[in-house]
């Protein structure tokens, strides 16, 4: 019996991974206990089991996958986003207490990119960066970007901490796959693009406006800025939400 957590093998007879600890069977939904793999009831209450969903892929798994394949060089989205103003929340209150309380937001953006098919590439204590056209090439993976960065937005809003706000930036480019990582000017603009983002903002660049022309989508053009360590201007635009 292979763990679908960490692959590991383990008895046939066993509920819980002896490598991780994660259960091998379903849980249930409705009185959360854990029975053997392969139960269609539970043993507790009876109650129907839904199967369990395939893992996703890590990060890691993703990048290797995509190098082993030829892949080195993609023209994929990256999205870098984080908590406005986290290193002055962190400040008025105890680090540990400030972590737990953003949590929930950073697992917010970790949720709206696997909701639109992208993959959480690194995760900060404050933020996020991702990935969308890859491992599976939607033609559409600007627009998808855009709708995780808004979905992202309206989740973090709900969450009902005025003190906690995101700011979001978007690019498209080439980029360069480097064993667990990812490289290339793309990345630098899309980072660069947030830290000029205000709270609760979403801003791209115009080469993100042009491809997901026509999906409905609106812009508020923010003229040209120029990005620290990149070369020449860069027209932004701001997401309208």
């Amino acid at each position: 019996m292979h763990c679908r957590n960490c692959n590991s093998d383990n008895s046939a007879t066993n509920i819980f991974c002896e490598a991780c600890g994660k259960p091998l069977g379903a849980a249930c939904s409705t009185c959360g206990h854990v029975n053997r793999p392969g139960s269609h009831f539970c043993g507790n209450c009876s109650a129907a089991l839904k199967p369990a969903a395939p893992a996703r892929p890590s990060a890691e798994e993703v990048l290797r996958a995509l190098t082993a394949s030829g892949g080195e060089r993609k023209n994929l989205t990256v999205i870098f986003a984080d908590i406005s103003n986290s290193t002055g929340l962190i400040d008025r209150t105890d680090p540990e207490d400030a972590m737990r309380r953003m949590r929930p937001v950073i697992n917010a953006m970790k949720s709206a990119v696997e909701n639109y098919d992208g993959v959480v590439n690194k995760v900060t204590g404050d933020g996020i960066m991702a990935l969308f056209g890859a491992p599976h090439p939607h033609e559409d993976h600007a627009v998808r970007a855009c709708a995780a960065a808004l979905a992202m937005q309206a989740s973090v809003t709900g969450l009902g901490d005025p003190d906690l706000k995101i700011r979001v930036g978007i690019h498209t480019g080439e980029v360069e796959i480097v064993a667990d990582d990812i490289a290339g000017v793309a990345v630098h603009v899309a980072a660069r693009v947030c830290a000029l983002a205000r709270a609760s903002q979403v801003l791209v660049s115009r080469t993100v406006t042009d491809l997901v022309a026509g999906s409905g989508l609106q812009f508020e053009d923010q003229g040209d800025h120029e990005l620290k360590g990149v070369p020449g201007t860069w027209q932004l635009y701001l997401v309208d939400v």
